[in-house]
């Protein structure tokens, strides 16, 4: 069995260090109703995650 949790961007790093398998991000923190340059920056930051996220 994985654990893990619905936190935000600010809050990855600590939920790695907590010992959870994996993260979710709210929908609101996606951008998608950005422009694509917003929604490339967070992509960036999803790919650079200290701790797997569900959604990508």
């Amino acid at each position: 069995m994985q654990l893990g949790l619905c936190t935000s961007f600010e809050a990855l790093a600590d939920a790695a260090q907590a010992g959870f398998d994996f993260a979710e991000l709210p929908v609101s923190a996606l951008a998608i109703d950005q422009s694509a340059a917003d929604f490339e920056a967070v992509r960036r930051r999803i790919l650079a995650a200290a701790i797997p996220l569900a959604i990508l």
